[in-house]
């Protein structure tokens, strides 16, 4: 599951001007599934 998620999200640093902004988006993203996770 990380491997998919890991490909997943490097998918998306090309979109991403810089490598900080691109480490937020990351950080939200696992946040939302995070927060499904222990939400139930």
């Amino acid at each position: 599951m990380l491997n998919y998620l890991y490909n997943s999200l490097t998918g998306f640093r090309n979109v991403f001007s810089r490598e900080k902004t691109w480490l937020v988006f990351v950080m939200i993203v696992l946040g939302f599934i995070g927060s499904q996770q222990f939400s139930s």
